[in-house]
């Protein structure tokens, strides 16, 4: 297993898909929350990604207390 972490400017567009296609993924679909998930937050978040065998496993970000 990989463990990266990147601010968002620093997201490759393949990442930043990936993410979001989780995100979707997880939310909208498998919990059939129907929302906006792109809240702004992500822009000054720390995204941590977890790879194995080049495939995202796992995924969190990190929002700073003070941002929100």
């Amino acid at each position: 297993m990989k463990v990266i972490t990147k601010h968002f400017n620093e997201l490759t567009t393949y990442e930043l898909y990936e993410i979001l296609k989780a995100r979707i993924d997880i939310f909208v679909v498998e919990q059939n929350c129907p929302y906006s998930d792109l809240d702004d937050y992500d822009l000054d978040c720390y995204h941590i990604m977890v790879y194995d065998n080049d495939k995202l496993k796992a995924y969190l970000r990190v929002i700073d207390r003070n941002r929100r």
